[in-house]
């Protein structure tokens, strides 16, 4: 997967069907890596401390609204910085994104560790669930940023002037 990175980021402009392949493997591998970290530290955190509090409803609003905060934050800033230009800004949207539509998944755990009802759990499933299609949905958005950027990658051998051009400039 390095190596596909590496020539995503400093090789030629690749077609929008290999970026967006490799984009959704990024906000997958960042998303899931994310979640995966929440659970385990959930779990830990569960193993060590078993006795919870009594439900609070206003904590797991407070909790659940943040995570919903974290939706229209996620897209709105995934969105610009993949619509900056470019294949490194898209990459970088779709990481972005991907960190910041996966927050819910530690407010959920929150919740679990913190003994709030299932109701709560499912609405945190629920905001987690849509972040993830958002994501996904913004990967199609810079995939197409990234086909259509035709300027040389970071890559010295690519796209450098002649030695007689950079006298000129």
């Amino acid at each position: 997967m390095i190596e596909r990175l590496r020539r995503f980021a400093s090789g030629p402009p690749p077609d929008a069907g290999e970026a967006a392949a490799l984009l959704r493997l990024v906000y997958l591998a960042v998303f899931g890596g994310q979640v995966l970290l929440a659970l385990l530290v959930g779990l830990l955190i569960a193993a060590l401390v078993p006795s919870r509090g009594a439900p609070n409803d206003i904590v797991a609003v407070v909790l659940l609204a943040m995570a919903l905060f974290h939706l229209p934050l996620g897209w709105l800033l995934g969105r610009a910085t993949v619509h900056a230009g470019g294949r490194q800004s898209a990459l970088s949207g779709i990481i972005a994104a991907a960190v910041l539509f996966s927050i819910p998944a530690w407010f959920g755990v929150l919740l679990l560790v913190s003994g709030q009802g299932p109701v709560y759990l499912v609405a945190m499933a629920a905001v987690l669930s849509i972040g993830y299609v958002l994501g996904f949905l913004l990967t199609g958005a810079a995939a197409r940023v990234a086909a259509a950027d035709t300027t040389p990658g970071d890559d010295p051998r690519q796209g450098a002037p002649a030695p007689d051009q950079e006298s000129r400039s």
